[in-house]
């Protein structure tokens, strides 16, 4: 097993300036005002912006529903398919799996999947509180996703 250092983890988790901990009014301000907005049971809000034709699929805490409630809302975990958006590593959806390894070694845990017939790979990277999930499809990365550990537990 391969843990990522926490220090690289957290230089290498923001995404297209999206972290986890960001504020939800500043991605407003970058990205524009979420297509839709769904409050999940009393912990948290998902929102879904458009981007380049993609969605960019954000979780929030708990926080207040509503445009003026934006402030009180933080990051803790977000999904990105778009290949423009990349961290600052370089890595972005559409890099190699062997960019993937070159930059952040040997994931943590590696996971199968299989959705619609299409069979893909999870690379997970995680230390402390914090991973990313790397979705392969055919050795390319088609979906990066960056979680709080300590709020969505998922081992």
């Amino acid at each position: 097993r391969t843990d990522v250092p926490r220090r690289k983890l957290k230089h290498h988790a923001p995404l297209g300036g999206i972290r986890i901990g960001s504020n939800m009014r500043q991605i407003v301000n970058s990205y524009g005002n979420p297509v839709q907005s769904v409050k999940k049971g009393y912990e948290s809000i998902i929102h879904v912006l458009n981007y380049n034709d993609n969605p960019i699929v954000i979780k929030c805490d708990a926080g207040v529903m509503g445009t003026n409630a934006y402030d009180k809302q933080y990051v803790t975990d977000f999904i990105v398919i778009d290949e423009s958006l990349e961290m600052p590593s370089g890595i972005h959806c559409g890099s190699t799996v062997q960019e993937l390894v070159n930059t952040y070694g040997e994931p943590t845990r590696k996971q199968q999947g299989k959705e619609n017939n299409v069979i893909f790979t999870n690379y997970i990277y995680f230390e402390g509180g914090d991973y990313i999930i790397f979705e392969i499809h055919d050795g390319i990365i088609k979906l990066i996703e960056i979680r709080d550990m300590e709020v969505n537990h998922i081992f």
